[in-house]
């Protein structure tokens, strides 16, 4: 997917927690965090053909890993964005702060 392509992703509820996610784009913003850090954007991949699209984020500025999650890192030569994925879908918590993959 192209950058206007995935900054044109709907957004999830604040408060909804998502299940059965494959890979997360990372979408950096220019906002700035109370913490002086920069905050990011992210569009969420699930579903058995990776073919659902969940954006969230935007007032985050910091991501923790649970323990035992097998995540890995590449970047994609299309938009340059970094991705992260796994081969066992993962949770996503709500959108405070800090989000959790868990």
């Amino acid at each position: 997917m192209t950058k206007e392509e995935l900054l044109l992703v709907p957004k999830r509820k604040w408060n909804e927690v998502l299940q059965g996610v494959r890979a997360v784009y990372i979408i950096p913003t220019d906002n700035i965090h109370d913490s002086g850090f920069a905050c990011f954007n992210f569009v969420a991949v699930k579903g058995e053909k990776m073919d659902e699209y969940v954006g969230f984020g935007g007032g985050c500025d910091a991501v923790r890993c649970r323990k035992g999650l097998d995540i890995r890192f590449d970047c994609e030569p299309d938009n340059g964005y970094v991705r992260l994925w796994s081969e066992n879908p993962f949770s996503i918590s709500p959108d405070l702060s800090t989000i959790e993959f868990y």
